[in-house]
């Protein structure tokens, strides 16, 4: 029979005896006590030999009583290292000087995290061009300035929807500002767009709406600020000589409708026609509709030059009486006294008999001396 004893409760040996009780290599022999040997040496015989254990500097653990060996898989730290002592006195189980942070699940390694006080660096944001203009009506070789905002530098093109021919220039004023000028000839009315763009490729862009050569106006958008103009034909039984603007003209839905940036056209022959209609070069009427900005309170002068009549009210109200079929004829009214602000404007015109036309409306502002061309600035488009 073979007889074993253990080195350690947790280690497991496999022993076999062979037929002559003799054990095989895999097995450790222990040897049988001489017959007469006291209890106490037997006992002192079978008492496992002690094992060495290491534990943390400082750390002594007078309480443990039992015996655990190390796995082979985790080997113990080198003798003579400064955060380890061994201990044969207690068993104690050696830890280490301290634990290392986990890692997070998948094994990978935890983020890097900035230490307090200090920022990541952080990618500026570009702000994209932005058109600040509203879209503008210019005629030949008329010009108009164009603002943008965002993060420059900005370049500038024309973009004429791929359509040949000659489109006007450009010239920039400021990093911010270009000012558009339209070429010398403009056969038909249509909309181009002054293009800007940024470092990023981001393009934004401005909407320029061409008029044509003798055009009185160009489409209209429902956008565009200006002189919004309906457009009625005059009932064939009042087509004479002593005609006057009647409001029946205006009633019924439009023919066309036009916007015009300000009232300004000289005497001169008419064949363009409007939108939809280009024999309409005669016998029609107008009616504009808009909103004039007055700068300051006091008395202003108006002043209207048609051919052939025109009326002119303010906040309903008539203000110049240019009626009847005529050549072109200038009335004025010094003497209208307006608040600042916002005031609603209607201009209602006709022409008669072909073929010239004429159609301007000027202002004499406090303090001036002399009647000018009301500016676009001072129009918006009418109330709903």
């Amino acid at each position: 029979m073979c007889k074993v004893h253990l080195a350690s409760l947790s280690l497991v040996c496999s022993l076999s005896c062979g037929p002559d009780s003799s054990f095989t290599p895999s097995t450790m022999p222990v040897t049988e006590s001489p017959a007469g040997e006291s209890a106490d040496l037997k006992k002192t015989r079978n008492t496992p030999p002690k094992v060495t254990r290491l534990e943390p500097v400082n750390e002594v653990n007078d309480n443990t009583t039992s015996l655990i060996a190390a796995a082979p898989s985790q080997p113990l730290a080198q003798a003579g290292s400064p955060e380890l002592r061994t201990t044969s006195e207690t068993g104690a189980r050696p830890e280490p000087a301290s634990a290392p942070a986990p890692l997070p699940q998948g094994g990978l390694p935890a983020p890097m995290v900035p230490p307090i006080g200090v920022t990541s660096p952080v990618t500026p944001q570009i702000t994209p061009p932005k058109c600040e203009s509203s879209a503008t009506i210019v005629a030949a070789n008329q010009m108009s300035d164009f603002n943008w905002s965002g993060d420059g530098p900005l370049t500038f093109a024309i973009d004429s929807g791929n359509q040949p021919g000659d489109f006007g220039t450009i010239d920039i004023l400021d990093a911010d500002t270009v000012r558009y000028r339209g070429p010398s000839r403009i056969a038909t009315s249509l909309d181009i767009a002054v293009v800007a763009t940024n470092t990023t490729g981001i393009k934004a862009s401005c909407t320029v709406r061409l008029k044509a050569d003798g055009a009185l106006g160009v489409a209209d958008d429902g956008r565009t600020p200006g002189l919004v103009g309906n457009v009625f034909q005059v009932p064939l039984a009042e087509r004479n000589n002593s005609a006057r603007i009647k409001s029946s003209w205006f009633s019924g839905a439009p023919l066309s409708s036009i916007v015009m940036p300000r009232i300004d056209v000289p005497n001169t022959p008419y064949e363009q026609g409007f939108p939809g209609y280009p024999n309409l070069t005669s016998w029609f009427a107008i009616r504009f509709r808009a909103q004039i900005l007055i700068p300051e309170s006091g008395y202003y002068g108006f002043q209207t030059q048609s051919d052939d009549g025109s009326l002119l009210y303010i906040d309903g109200r008539v203000i110049v009486r240019n009626d009847t079929v005529h050549a072109i004829s200038t009335v004025t009214n010094d003497q209208v006294y307006l608040e600042a602000g916002l005031h609603d404007i209607q201009l209602d015109y006709f022409q008669g008999p072909p073929i010239y036309i004429a159609m301007s409306l000027l202002w004499r502002k406090p303090g001036d001396s002399q009647y000018m061309i009301i500016p676009a600035t001072q129009f918006s488009r009418p109330k709903i």
